[in-house]
């Protein structure tokens, strides 16, 4: 699943609370990898190493080797802000095609892309309209008021 939209609209919240509310169905574990710092889709593969402890090196590529590790259980991958890395699609690809109980959630502007991907827009929180604009209390009830409020 991707959780899609324009940046600041609350796809990570979003995949943080999907984390907390679907935590039983994934038994073997939950590994949030934010790829925010993440300069480059080479680097994707050693983020997720480093989220789920797969020490790097050996003969077999990193690939192979997280598959490996994953295998058959029941993990939970979310990957934040996957656009800047999107080249790196066909790593998660791989990924899921080798370990038939791994789920991803990614966070991004744009879609990963591939096969079986559903997508979730994500929408803007909605602002006061015009008519809303001569009462404080309207404005206070808008979603992007309340939430700049809490924030």
């Amino acid at each position: 699943m991707t959780l899609l939209g324009p940046g600041g609209v609350g796809k990570t919240c979003l995949a943080l609370w999907a984390t907390v509310h679907l935590g039983p169905a994934f038994p073997d574990g939950i590994a949030f990898i934010d790829l925010a710092p993440v300069s480059a889709p080479a680097l994707v593969a050693p983020a997720i190493a480093q989220a789920l402890n797969v020490i790097q090196g050996g003969n077999a590529p990193l690939v192979e080797r997280l598959a490996s590790h994953i295998g058959e259980r029941r993990l939970l991958l979310v990957l934040d802000n996957f656009e800047q890395v999107v080249e790196a699609a066909p790593t998660v690809a791989a990924l899921l095609g080798a370990c038939p109980a791994l789920t991803v959630l990614a966070t991004s502007r744009v879609p990963l892309c591939l096969t079986g991907e559903h997508e979730h827009v994500v929408p803007p929180l909605a602002l006061p309209g015009e008519h809303d604009a001569s009462s404080i209390e309207r404005i206070a009830a808008s979603e992007a008021v309340r939430l700049f409020v809490v924030r």
